[in-house]
């Protein structure tokens, strides 16, 4: 690419990330309005196949209730807690556990670009110049009826790929190209078997930490963002 068209590349897929971002938080706000209080946690991780200027190679983000409470990215190789109630209160145990799951997760993702492009048949010349990403999102919600919920999946160049069902500890494909991880994952027993653990204990264990260190702040952003209303309408393309 030119240079000038490299710019507007890069300029384009940050806005998109940040309006998917403000579309998202827009609506679990919206979405709690209608249903049962839903308190949340959640876990963004992302890899490119080509980083830019405010877009790392990695990143990993914590979310509680829709809030920024750490992140991670591949520039700094470190986990940085992002309110002041998460850098108070969590114990240095918790932060070396988020490092050591971020530089896992970014070794795993290395791996797994390569091997994506090859189940999606990439040319090798598309492999070096074309753009990839993958995303994935997992996370548990506590409702106000005492309702727990978890779950995992992930996506390729931003077309479903796997979905993890913690009832029969099996994955989901969303297509052909995902068949063979599914096969290759569906035989890691003890792996989905910690998936389920994680999504119905220790995930909903520490969100109620979570949502006692933040009480006050998460209480208040939710009244304030409640009182103004949210307009998601200005979802994606």
């Amino acid at each position: 690419m030119a240079q000038n068209e490299v710019r507007v590349f890069w300029d384009l897929q940050i806005f998109w990330a940040r309006r998917w971002e403000a579309w998202f938080n827009a609506s679990l706000n919206t979405l709690r309005e209608h249903y049962n209080r839903t308190e949340d946690e959640r876990i963004f991780s992302t890899v490119v196949s080509e980083p830019g200027p405010g877009l790392p190679w990695f990143s990993r983000v914590g979310y509680v209730d829709g809030q920024v409470v750490f992140d991670y990215t591949s520039e700094k190789q470190r986990v940085e807690p992002r309110t002041a109630w998460m850098a108070q209160n969590e114990v240095r145990v918790f932060w070396d556990l988020q490092i050591f799951w971020a530089r896992r997760w970014e070794a795993w993702f290395n791996a797994s670009l390569n091997t994506l492009r090859e189940h999606y048949n990439r040319t090798e010349d598309d492999c070096v110049s074309g753009f990839h990403i993958i995303q994935t999102i997992h996370g548990c919600d506590l409702r106000e009826d005492n309702v727990i919920q978890g779950f995992y999946q992930d996506s390729y160049d931003g077309r479903d790929f796997l979905t993890f069902d913690k009832e029969t500890m099996t994955w989901v494909a969303a297509d052909i190209g995902a068949q063979i991880t599914k096969r290759r994952w569906d035989a890691e027993v003890r792996d989905n078997q910690q998936w389920k653990r994680y999504l119905e204990e220790d995930c909903i264990s520490w969100l109620r930490s979570s949502l006692g260190y933040g009480k006050e702040t998460l209480q208040r952003k939710a009244h304030d963002q409640g009182s103004s209303g949210s307009d998601v309408s200005a979802k994606g393309k």
